[in-house]
């Protein structure tokens, strides 16, 4: 019997020594995993740092360029006033040339409408006046032709 409880015995230390190797084995691994898991946490944090540096950055430059463009938005807001102030403008301008325009035909209809009369009364004027003065033309030119004429025969 003595020699069953040193079997048990022996059976129970190595199983002991298994279970314990495995323990060790175990615990070797966990430590390996702990220690991989921090490196990543490190690196993790190590990028979350520069994530959260260039983010600061940005709305650094957002900060930054809020005025700029609100600057901007004025500007624009005054050319476009303005711009509808030249359009309001350039309407009334139109308007007033299309009167412009339309009294000077006008008006140039009625100082043709007076000519027109004048222009008939010169050809009917020169219809008539036209033949004796040519005809007077002719004989005052003939006479001097005489005249001419008798005067180098005289000298």
């Amino acid at each position: 019997m003595e020699q069953i409880i040193q079997i048990t015995t022996l059976i129970a230390l190595i199983t002991f020594i298994i279970l314990a190797f495995f323990a060790i084995s175990a615990l070797v691994s966990a430590k390996s995993t702990l220690q991989s898991t921090e490196r990543n946490f490190d690196r993790l944090s190590t990028e979350f740092s520069k994530f959260q540096n260039k983010v600061e950055r940005s709305l650094d430059d957002v900060q930054t360029l809020k005025p700029k463009i609100e600057r901007a938005l004025d500007d624009i807001s005054d050319i476009k006033n303005k711009s509808v102030e030249t359009l309001s403008n350039t309407d009334n301008l139109s308007v007033e040339l299309t009167a412009l325009t339309k009294n000077i035909n006008h008006r140039v209809d009625e100082v043709s409408g007076t000519i027109e009369p004048f222009k008939g009364m010169m050809n009917n004027f020169y219809r008539k006046v036209s033949p004796p003065v040519n005809q007077t033309a002719s004989f005052v030119s003939a006479i001097y032709k005489f005249m001419t004429v008798f005067a180098s025969k005289l000298k």
